[in-house]
């Protein structure tokens, strides 16, 4: 029978599929560190959506003069996990465990006590985890090698875990225990195969704590040393009958994605020694257990160490904090007085309120105007003046840009506006150039932008465009009262 166990173990790491990434040693290290004998400590952890966990592990133990003097008693056990998270917060496991126990009477063996565990952890605050969990294991009948379906053994527990560290995890379970295994045995059982089948007629309040450490040593190693307390109450028999193990051992993860996980250690028992006078089973003086465990995840769930869950969240409130911006500070006055101008309304393009000059001072502040790539067009009017628009390029983060716009009154051969820009014909890039309207002698330069505007009398007029290295355009143009013609150009270079 422990052939096939082999078998059927090395035949699940062959098929493994490896994981799309490396996961978080945290969730890699089996949830349960110790092996199977008193409820050891739980890890309450996420698990792996959808992942599949194998696990095959061996524990031995050998005392002399532990139930009767000049007596020796061996026990190993040999045990198969399979446990398959449909969910990152929820878990179920079937194990099934071969014991052989003998002595200088007598060795026996159960061909297996398989048990049914579910499980389920809940992250209460960032660094604390808080679960749940219950198993129903019914042992192997000791007179026809079939299942006892009338003498199970049934656990439920709740365990907390607290990583105050990346590197340290500190697990607390408690829990309660119905034991009717003892339902299975020959109707006179001795102390030894209590002992080494673990059979037991009682009710038991369990409990265990212990920490564990988690580091990556190398690319391809991550280590994990534990360390336990666990223990059991029950109302039957003397307190130096109460069960309490001490247990030590170290966890090793292979492989990049950490996959493989290898464990050994040993327990020592503190008390509770098995005896005719005990009516629990009683523990060992020491127990070296091993396990190999194989971690496979078709949609593996990263769970992200706490160091790693700050850089996140610093990242994130980077890409939604407020984004840079700056105000535009000014002033509105007439070109001929210089003095303010009463009942003048900014509009900025692409904003949908107007904004309202002191009517004393003719002073304005924008709001936070953001920092983008594009341009601010601003238009400003006032009863009995022409309409004014400006550009504004961004101002720098916080940044407070002054500006004056002028507006210059209606008269009665008052005319319009004229403006446009300069553009590479091939390129499309800005040029600097000027726009010269002869009949006027006006000449008006382009900014560094290539844009131009100016304000034009009533009237027909021939415009001439020109650019260093490029051939001059003529445009015709009609100017009327309060017209605002723009004419962009684009020019070809000279040959």
């Amino acid at each position: 029978m422990s052939k096939v166990l082999v078998l059927v173990f090395l035949a699940s790491l062959i098929l493994a599929i490896p994981a799309a990434s490396a996961q978080d040693m945290a969730t890699r290290i089996s949830a349960q560190t110790g092996m199977p004998g008193l409820r050891k400590t739980q890890r309450a952890v996420p698990f792996m959506k959808h992942g599949l966990t194998f696990g095959y592990g061996l524990d031995f133990t050998k005392s002399s003069d532990l139930i009767l003097s000049s007596d020796t008693v061996e026990r190993h056990a040999q045990t198969l996990s399979l446990t398959y998270a449909p969910h990152a917060r929820f878990a179920l496991g079937l194990h099934h465990r071969i014991v052989t126990t003998k002595n200088a009477l007598e060795a026996v063996q159960l061909i297996g006590d398989p048990a049914l565990e579910a499980r389920y952890n809940f992250p209460l605050l960032t660094n604390l985890t808080v679960g749940a969990g219950s198993s129903l294991m019914f042992p192997t009948s000791s007179t026809n090698s079939s299942i006892a379906f009338d003498s199970p053994r049934f656990d439920i527990s709740g365990t907390a875990t607290y990583r105050p560290r990346t590197w340290l995890e500190a697990s607390t379970t408690l829990g309660y225990r119905l034991d009717r295994t003892l339902g299975s045995a020959p109707a006179t059982v001795n102390a030894t195969r209590r002992f080494g089948f673990g059979w037991s007629d009682s009710q038991q309040f369990t409990y265990a704590m212990g920490l564990t450490g988690i580091w990556d040593a190398h690319r391809y190693v991550g280590v994990a040393p534990f360390v336990e307390l666990s223990g059991a109450l029950t109302n039957r028999g003397s307190m130096s009958r109460q069960p309490v193990i001490a247990s030590v051992g170290l966890n090793t993860l292979l492989l990049p994605s950490r996959q493989l996980e290898v464990g050994i250690g040993t327990d020592v028992g503190l008390n509770g020694a098995p005896g005719s006078s005990n009516p629990l089973s009683g523990v060992a003086k020491w127990d070296l257990f091993f396990r190999i465990t194989m971690h496979m995840s078709a949609a593996p769930t990263p769970i992200v160490p706490t160091q790693t869950k700050t850089v996140i969240q610093e990242k994130i409130k980077e890409i939604v904090r407020s984004p840079d911006t700056f105000k535009i500070h000014g002033k509105i006055v007439s070109t001929d007085t210089k003095k303010p101008i009463p009942g003048a309304v900014i509009d900025i393009a692409g904003e949908a309120t107007h904004i309202s000059p002191d009517p004393a001072t003719g002073e304005f502040t924008t709001w936070a105007l953001t920092i983008g790539e594009g341009l601010y067009q601003i238009k400003t009017t006032a009863g009995g003046y022409l309409m004014n628009e400006i550009t504004v390029a961004p101002g720098k983060k916080d940044e407070i840009k002054e500006i004056v716009i002028a507006l210059q009154p209606v008269t009665g051969r008052q005319g319009g506006i004229m403006k446009g820009s300069l553009k590479n014909a091939e390129t499309g890039a800005t040029l600097a150039g000027t726009v010269f309207i002869p009949s006027l002698e006006k000449q008006i330069p382009t900014d560094a932008n290539g844009q131009f505007q100016f304000n034009v009398p009533i009237g027909n007029y021939p415009v001439l465009i020109t650019s260093p290295g490029y051939i001059t355009q003529k445009k015709e143009i009609q100017v009327r009262h309060g017209d605002v013609i723009i004419i962009n150009i684009d020019l070809t270079q000279k040959p």
